[in-house]
């Protein structure tokens, strides 16, 4: 029988947020608390796997029996947990009925030119029918990305309930042995291995004596508070809407988000009757839950394009939601009596993330001034954790921008939150609306590229990086600043929605898996009149399958992982981050105009550690602009830019040996011969990959009498690429001009052109060298003396190299003329 969560106070107009309940946890802080010592009462009547059974559930033994409670018949509440299905297997049943997986999902497309988006920035003439045009080139595109991955997550949810409700019938008949009736089970999780069930003390331990059982926990219905009160702001345009509606006109279409809430969204209400709501649960509406989908879905929302999915909060509706393959879900509540440690509530939250591909959004509750501690969810590693700030009504106006008193900042024994604040968007409002803002900021990046939807924690990386300042803290509170990196009241800063777009348009991000203790990654970032940079870095805590992945005894519940950053600009360290209990880090440092090249260093605290860790990178700086793609047309993964090209298999870069000109790996050098250009050359979506080596100039091909890497210097061969979605790698086609199709790979330590290989052989991550079109003189900034030059080679004055000629194409015509110069001259002048 389902039990319903009691809902403590109900939405009603109110101004603040007064929380219950003394700040200490009823809950276990980690696993490792579970292992200390134990309370005297222990289960006596047999040899019980003690670590099994929670301290907080001893305790309670403890204080049933000291009030003389009858332990033979006393019901207790528990979460039980029991071994993992095998995900491995998951994947494979995935394949067989779809023909999709992770390395195969995704598709890309073209973004709007500079010019187009500046000339709409503008309101030239013609400038919103060439933005229609690009929308409608490449809404095939979007749309099939959107089709893959919306396909990949729903089948892959189906099943994995498949295979959990096997395991949970198994996990049934061993509750069964004990004479449970049906009545006692509270919640039989679909998506985790879980069930929570009310049992005797001596049933507790029965069960515990079975190897498939992992672990008892104490059960507490949580008391759920929510708190906004209504009035508008124009908060739309402290948070750039209308740039991005303008300039490349995001609106949260064909992206899924569910708001699970103090009840439905109010059908009636006159902001959703032209939108796509669709409502689950039991009939009860809630105000609260209706604000939040006004500022996320509604009519004058920040994504009113997006299909909603709204419901009564609960562990049943939140499952119902990944049922109907929502990629995004807004919690703006919270557990007023679970906070400052990290619950089972978390951790059932944290299994959903990492193993359903879903992006949860949470408050990170009121009122600090009474409670300070985050409360559950919030505290799941996982989850993006959101605070709230004021703009005081001044739009235009960030210098009086200032945190909320309310928003709570301390997490106790649990995972270091928040990771971020955003704009509450009301008058009287709290973290809840904050939270409302940030998943509609999230709707719009799923718009852009939904293959994002696949990888959350690159959604949370490049979320933390588009941060770009700390607002004022409350009076009494010392400031904190950007430097500090992720701080104890504001996380990484203030989300910025213009900051996330570019990131995702320039490629500014990256993901991927490491089991090693370190991982490195290499990119190139000139200033370009910025003057800082943020790179954030966040990763998962997810349950990994181990061994040969042929039974369910292999699958193992993932760790909560150390996980440290360090920047280095050339072979000086320029910022570091290291807190010792968190899922993401951040270091912002200062650009130099002579020393653009950075190393992102990866380190595990536990150096022993060899588990699996997907994670995922971001940078932005404080001048950010929205930028281009080669290709318009929709196929996988083209890609244009300068740079690195590293191998999955070895870990080495794709090299020009200066002296013989073979190409070969090698270990990063960052010269000019490790650097690739890749642009566009027809209209197929096909491009070249050339290198910048002055001494062997030319396209990556393959040899005449074989099928080994070489460069040629003459002619262009033309490849495509495709992205392997679960490890952020891509691979490098061949097949023009009647050839057979073959794949760039490591073949005996060499890279050769091959039909088939190992997996990792052909997997190749792209990491940005990051000049911007028009700095022909690689400057690493656009003056009049870049323009000078692409006017002297249009009128045949002076000679470019390959990388001249890529950077002076402004208008991505192919060809340089005076229309290249000009557009860089008014780019210059501000007036594109």
């Amino acid at each position: 029988m389902s039990k319903c969560i009691f809902i403590k106070k109900c939405l009603a107009f109110c101004l603040a947020l007064l929380l219950c309940g003394l700040p200490v946890s009823i809950y276990a802080s980690n696993e490792t608390a579970q292992t200390a010592a134990l309370p005297e009462q222990k289960i006596s009547d047999t040899a019980l796997p003690e670590q099994k059974i929670s301290d907080t559930l001893y305790a309670e033994f403890a204080r049933l029996e000291a009030q003389g409670k009858n332990m033979a018949n006393e019901k207790i509440p528990v979460w039980i947990w029991y071994k993992d299905i095998n995900q491995t297997q998951v994947d494979n049943i995935v394949k067989t009925r779809t023909g999709l997986t992770a390395e195969n999902a995704a598709v890309d497309y073209a973004m709007p030119s500079p010019a187009l988006l500046n000339s709409l920035q503008n309101e030239e003439p013609g400038s919103q029918a060439q933005m229609q045009a690009y929308l409608a080139a490449t809404a095939q595109a979007r749309a099939l990305e959107a089709q893959r991955a919306d396909t990949l997550i729903m089948t892959r949810r189906e099943v994995a309930r498949e295979q959990y409700n096997v395991k949970s019938a198994e996990s049934a008949e061993i509750i069964e042995e004990v004479n449970l009736d049906a009545d006692d089970i509270i919640f039989k999780s679909q998506y985790a291995p879980v069930v929570i069930a009310e049992m005797t003390k001596s049933e507790i331990a029965a069960i515990a004596k079975n190897n498939y059982i992992e672990k008892i926990e104490i059960y507490e219905e949580p008391v759920i508070e929510t708190a906004d009160e209504f009035s508008e702001s124009p908060f739309k345009e402290t948070l750039k809407i209308p740039d991005i509606r303008d300039t490349v006109g995001l609106y949260g279409e064909n992206v899924k988000v569910g708001i699970a809430d103090d009840g439905r969204v109010e059908g009636t209400h006159s902001e959703f009757e032209n939108s796509n709501i669709t409502y689950l649960g039991n009939e009860q509406t809630g105000s609260h839950a209706t604000l939040m989908a006004r500022i996320i879905c509604g009519e004058n929302g920040i994504a009113p394009d997006a299909n909603c999915y709204s419901t009564n909060y609960g562990l049943e509706t939140i499952e119902e939601l990944l049922s109907y393959g929502v990629q995004l879900i807004n919690i703006s509540i919270i557990y007023t009596y679970i906070y400052g440690s990290y619950s089972q509530y978390d951790a059932w939250f944290d299994h959903l993330v990492s193993q359903h591909s879903v992006t949860i959004v949470c408050a990170v509750g009121n009122d600090a001034t009474t409670n300070p501690y985050v409360a559950s969810p919030a505290l799941a590693n996982n989850v993006i954790s959101v605070g709230a700030y004021d703009d005081n009504g001044t739009p235009q106006n960030y210098s009086d921008d200032i945190l909320n008193a309310t928003s709570r900042y301390d997490q106790g024994t649990g995972v270091s939150k928040p990771d971020l604040v955003s704009l509450r968007t009301i008058s009287y409002g709290g973290t809840s609306a904050a939270t409302a803002v940030t998943t509609g900021i999230i709707a719009l990046m799923l718009e852009l590229k939904p293959s994002l939807a696949y990888q959350p924690q690159a959604i949370k990386a490049i979320l933390l990086a588009s941060c770009q300042r700390k607002v004022q803290n409350p009076a009494g509170v010392a400031a904190e600043t950007m430097v500090q990196g992720l701080t104890e009241r504001q996380g990484a800063g203030a989300v910025d929605v213009w900051n996330a777009i570019c990131i995702i348009s320039q490629g500014q991000y990256g993901y991927g898996t490491f089991s090693g203790a370190e991982e490195a990654r290499y990119f190139v970032q000139p200033p370009y009149g910025a003057s800082n940079m943020n790179v954030s870095v966040a990763w998962l805590r997810n349950n990994t399958a181990s061994g040969s992945h042929n039974s369910v005894s292999n699958v193992t519940a993932g760790t909560q992982h150390n996980i440290n950053l360090q920047v280095y600009r050339g072979e000086t360290l320029a910022g570091s981050s290291a807190l010792a209990n968190s899922s993401t880090e951040m270091a912002y440092i200062p650009l130099s105009s002579t020393s653009t090249q950075y190393k992102l260093r990866l380190y595990k605290a536990d150096t022993t550690n060899t588990e699996s860790v997907r994670y995922a990178y971001a940078w932005s700086t404080d001048n950010m602009r929205y930028n281009e793609s080669a290709s318009t047309t929709p196929q996988d993964e083209p890609i244009d830019g300068f740079f690195y090209i590293r191998n999955q298999n070895n870990g080495q870069y794709l090299t020009v040996n200066e002296s013989t000109g073979q190409v070969t790996s090698a270990p990063f050098s960052g010269g000019r011969n490790q650097q690739w250009i890749i642009g566009k050359t027809d209209s197929y979506g096909y491009t070249t990959i050339k290198t910048r080596s002055l001494t062997y100039p030319g396209n990556l091909s393959r040899a005449a009498s074989g099928n080994n890497a070489v460069i040629d210097q003459d002619t262009e061969y033309l490849v495509y690429f495709s992205m392997f979605s679960s490890t952020g790698a891509h691979s490098i086609t061949h097949g023009m001009q009647g050839i057979a199709y073959v794949h760039l790979q490591l073949v005996d330590g060499a890279f050769q052109w091959a039909t088939y290989g190992a997996p990792t052989n052909f997997q190749w991550h792209f990491e940005r060298v990051g000049y911007q079109k028009g700095d022909v003189n690689l400057d690493g900034s656009l003056t009049v003396a870049d323009a000078t030059l692409i006017q002297q080679y249009a009128l045949e004055m002076v000679t470019f190299n390959d990388d001249q000629l890529y950077l002076a194409d402004l208008d991505n015509s192919g060809t340089i003329t005076i229309l290249d110069a000009t557009l860089l001259q008014k780019l210059i002048m501000g007036l594109l």
